[in-house]
């Protein structure tokens, strides 16, 4: 039920997110020359579904030939007021997934519970925006640091492996969910097993996701609509798993932390009325 909410809010706001992503590219590029677009075109070339490459390519050309610096910037900034809008219900969907697998009553007020979601829904989107763009800028900036400094480096290794990059980036955006998520006093250390548990998966999902798209290719018998099933699902299966990471934490946490364990103690009306 929870992975359903979440996965169902992030569809609606992943329109508004390609928009913004889209924007934002053309935007770097008309202020750094960084040919962004060009990178997001080869992608779209070698990875979007057959039948959604149209919309996709004339999302790019739109924003490289016929916006104006300016017109870029209100697209980047509408665009991203509906993405933080949609993608806030999907992160507070996953807020009160993680208080109920803890067990425990989420007792922040509604204004404190929107800035929490607005926040991780800005902390976990500009991290996800950073690894997408790293992966499509992260070979030519590892060779411009190897010319730079004449040597490579455990850094320019990391940009040139996109996987380990998203990975990294993945890691952290979750752990930061369920630092922040649970109403409750923790210890930090207590929400790594999840976290790993939820970034190994993610990675398998994802490349396991990519054959089987490979080899069914939903779009030849549902065509576009293929595709958005296909997302739903893979949506789906993304917050399952992140809830399957927080039952984790909340089993290991419930038994071995002892912070949250003496704070429940002092405080058992801080529990679900079921769950005592």
């Amino acid at each position: 039920m929870f992975a359903k909410q979440a996965a169902y809010s992030l569809l609606y706001a992943l329109p508004a997110a390609v928009a913004l992503l889209v924007a934002l590219a053309a935007l770097v590029d008309r202020l750094t020359g960084a040919s962004l677009s060009t990178a997001l075109q080869r992608i779209i070339d070698e990875k979007a579904p057959a039948e959604l490459e149209p919309l996709l390519e004339a999302l790019v050309q739109n924003a490289i030939r016929e916006q104006s610096s300016s017109t870029a910037l209100i697209g980047v900034l509408v665009a991203f007021g509906i993405a933080l809008w949609g993608g806030a219900s999907g992160a507070n969907a996953l807020v009160y997934a993680c208080n109920r697998v803890y067990d425990i009553a989420d007792r922040r007020s509604y204004v404190n519970r929107k800035l929490l979601t607005f926040a991780l829904t800005l902390a976990c989107g500009a991290i996800v925006i950073a690894a997408f763009i790293l992966v499509l800028v992260g070979e030519r900036l590892a060779e411009w640091i190897s010319e730079t400094t004449g040597r490579s480096s455990r850094l320019v290794q990391l940009l040139e492996s996109s996987p380990i990059l998203a990975g990294v980036l993945v890691f952290i955006a979750v752990s930061i969910l369920y630092w922040l998520a649970p109403d409750v006093p923790h210890t930090f250390r207590w929400v790594l097993p999840g976290t790993i548990l939820m970034t190994v998966a993610t990675m398998v999902a994802f490349y396991m996701f990519d054959i089987i798209v490979r080899l069914v290719n939903p779009g030849s018998a549902f065509g576009a609509a293929g595709g958005v099933l296909a997302l739903l699902w893979l949506l789906y299966l993304e917050s399952a798993i992140v809830v399957v990471g927080a039952i984790v934490n909340a089993v290991l946490s419930g038994r071995y932390d002892q912070r949250m364990i003496a704070y429940l103690e002092e405080h058992p009306e801080r529990k679900f009325p079921n769950s005592a």
